[in-house]
């Protein structure tokens, strides 16, 4: 944080006053706020649980966020395995990120796959949720409790 302070003094007062103050200055859109508030709250609440779904792995294990991670997957293709096929639904979620949003079907597939390969499992986790807006969030948190039923807990 102190570096960004830092960058801040450096630019030029035109920049700040007429690029950067307006964002800092007014509320932002009530909409945006409760997606924001959504993304938090729906993240610590699937992190911890799963910590403690998993906690028997020991403290220092972080397998529990590949199964974190599988689970959004499977929520965000709906329940189906990504093996076979991503469904219509799931591309349309991707494509609400800017740079896949004028792609086609295939090449959403394409780079899905790139990344899934390349990404770690909690930076996944987190676009995933990004992806997602408060109702699909809430549906998510259904989802994998009906999962974690189906485990016996």
């Amino acid at each position: 944080m102190n570096t960004l302070l830092q960058n801040l003094v450096t630019l030029p007062p035109e920049l700040m006053r007429e690029h950067i103050m307006p964002y800092i200055r007014y509320k932002q859109p009530n909409d945006l706020c409760e997606d924001i508030r959504s993304y938090v709250e729906c993240r610590n609440y699937l992190i911890n649980l799963y910590i403690e779904r998993y906690q028997f792995l020991g403290e220092n294990n972080t397998e529990w966020l590949e199964w974190l991670d599988n689970d959004i997957q499977r929520f965000m293709n709906e329940d189906i395995t990504q093996m076979l096929w991503f469904s219509t639904k799931c591309i349309d979620r991707y494509k609400r990120l800017y740079i896949l949003s004028n792609k086609s079907d295939l090449s959403v597939i394409d780079n899905l796959w790139h990344n899934y390969i390349r990404n770690n499992s909690l930076n996944s986790v987190l676009i995933n949720l990004g992806i997602l807006n408060p109702d699909e969030r809430e549906d998510l948190v259904i989802f994998v409790h009906i999962l974690q039923n189906q485990l016996g807990t």
